[in-house]
């Protein structure tokens, strides 16, 4: 049978989200057709969202040998396939090769983007963050990672700039009031920190780590009721978290 066959199976068995049937058939149109990208390219991408990510590279760049450059997918999805296996080279070679034939894709900046925060090169994120905003201003994702890219670099002015920005451009983003109070209290400005919890905490956040940010912060600032409603939020998601529970019956034993 032709590898067109193969292939309609495993697409098939995708739409079934049947994952292992989809490998099979195209593992059987790689055999019958060894030099059909498309083949080699559905392969990879089902071994990527196996988390395969080894013979996801493998099958992705058995494609591009072959030609196959028709969608981004290929080149984002073998980037992040060497992102995760920490070959950070190959990874941004695979972005930057990706930017170079589909220069308006997203997706992709974002990808140069956690090149460089897996380096731990906040310049260089600064720099894509700059190049992805000058296109889609509009991307609250971006203006974070930019406030995240700005306090690690000890421009805690700037990130409070950019996390408002993203708060802005949406008022119930967690990440964007959680920014601000970070920033704000790097130079101690306590109000807007404040300000940014209050907003933050009123959008009723199921990750604990909210909850947490805010209770120390109100510890820290001696205000004992609203520590004492944070600790008491954050035990109810997080009921084994110690320090809460030491904090919380410190603060019972003053009342």
């Amino acid at each position: 049978m032709a590898a067109d066959y193969w292939i309609r199976v495993g697409l098939q068995a995708e739409q079934a989200d049947d994952r292992s049937a989809a490998s099979a058939a195209y593992e059987m149109a790689t055999a019958v057709e060894p030099v059909n990208p498309l083949s080699w390219y559905r392969l990879g991408h089902v071994r990527f969202q196996e988390k395969s990510f080894e013979a996801a590279v493998r099958a992705h760049e058995q494609a591009l040998s072959l030609g196959y450059i028709s969608t981004s997918s290929v080149y984002e999805e073998l980037g992040r396939s060497y992102l995760q296996l920490e070959n950070l080279a190959e990874a941004e070679a695979m972005f930057q090769a990706g930017l170079t034939q589909f220069p308006g894709t997203l997706p992709l900046y974002y990808d140069m983007v956690a090149v460089a925060r897996q380096e731990r090169d906040y310049g260089k994120a600064e720099l894509w963050l700059g190049q992805l905003l000058a296109q889609w201003p509009d991307e609250a994702r971006a203006w974070i990672l930019r406030g995240d890219a700005a306090l690690q670099q000890n421009s805690a002015s700037d990130a409070r700039s950019y996390y408002q920005e993203a708060a802005t451009l949406e008022p119930e983003n967690l990440s964007a009031w959680a920014g601000i109070a970070r920033a704000a209290i790097q130079t101690d400005d306590i109000e807007t920190a404040r300000h940014a919890f209050e907003q933050l905490l009123a959008l009723k956040p199921k990750q604990s780590g909210f909850w947490q940010q805010a209770a120390d912060f109100y510890y820290q600032q001696e205000d004992w009721s609203l520590a004492k409603a944070a600790y008491t939020q954050l035990l109810t998601i997080d009921p084994s978290n110690q320090q809460a529970q030491t904090r919380l019956a410190e603060i019972e034993a003053h009342e």
